[in-house]
Parts: structure tokens; C-alpha cells; sequence
């Protein structure tokens, strides 16, 4: 089931522009009723616009940095009935990067700063690191690693 929040009307703000300053989420991020999911500026104050149901980020229809006004849809979730989730099946997307074409291997091995941001960033995505793998595992030479990811997805 799909739940589209529309930006609610406020008295004294209706066709006014208001500002998306930034997003809590990604696409494909689970949240709970509650969750923050973006930050915008009203013109005379800065609030979170909270999700109002428990389910799976769809759409985030206002780029960040975008102007919109009450009415205009803000962000789209999937839902489940009760029923509906305890017949879902969980799905996954994988995701392989070869470590040596992301520049995160120096001289003296890992860059493990650059690691971080490109998992943080990665991460940021909705997708977690699963493994790495040595490639060259059956050989003498090391450093062929390929790093396994995933991230869940809903259809």
C-alpha cells in the first residue's frame, strides 16, 4: 500500500514557499512512525517533517535545496498490513567493487580514511558491507579484494 505525505496547510503559510534544506533518509530506508525524514525551512522557522506511518521510503519527491508549498507531496511510503508483512519475503540487491579501481590501496596498503568515507558514503546509500573477498586467494599474490554488499529491496 502506498502513503503519499503531502506538505499539510498552515494557516499563514499557504502559497508560500518553503525551503528542503535536507533528508534523514534514502530511498529503500525502512523507517518507524516518528522518524525524522527531512529537515525544511518554513520561512520563519526550521521543523522535521516526521513519517506518519511505519513503512519503506519510496519516493522523496522534493530535490534537497528545492522550493515547494503545502499541498505538495513531500515524500511517498510503501505500508504493510499486519497481514500483508508477515507474507512478505525479504529482497536483496547485491553490489561488487573491486577494491583496486577504487583508489583506496596506497603504498603502504589500505587507505583505511579513504575506506571509511567510501563505505560512509556507501552506507548513506542503504547499502551495508557484506564481505570482502581475495580473489586471488589460490595465489602468491595478494590485494585482489572485492568488497560484497546489499541492501534490502521492496517490490
Amino acid at each position: 500500500m502506498l502513503h503519499q505525505f503531502k506538505f499539510p496547510e498552515v494557516e499563514g503559510l499557504a502559497h508560500k514557499d518553503m525551503k528542503l534544506l535536507r533528508y534523514y533518509v534514502v530511498e529503500q530506508q525502512k523507517v518507524n512512525e516518528g522518524d525524522p525524514i527531512a529537515f525544511v525551512d518554513l520561512g520563519i522557522v526550521t521543523v522535521d517533517v516526521p513519517a506518519e506511518k511505519e513503512g519503506i521510503v519510496k519516493t522523496l519527491h522534493v530535490p534537497v535545496g528545492g522550493i515547494f508549498q503545502c499541498g505538495d507531496p513531500v515524500y511517498t511510503l510503501i505500508t504493510y498490513s499486519d497481514s500483508e508483512a508477515t507474507r512478505s519475503v525479504t529482497r536483496w540487491e547485491y553490489k561488487t567493487i573491486p577494491v583496486g579501481e577504487t583508489g583506496l590501496f596506497g603504498d603502504n596498503g589500505v587507505d583505511t580514511n579513504a575506506l571509511k568515507t567510501k563505505l560512509d558514503s556507501l552506507g548513506r546509500e542503504g547499502w551495508e558491507l557484506v564481505t570482502g573477498i581475495d580473489t586471488n586467494i589460490a595465489s602468491e599474490k595478494p590485494g585482489n579484494m572485492v568488497l560484497v554488499l546489499k541492501r534490502r529491496t521492496w517490490q
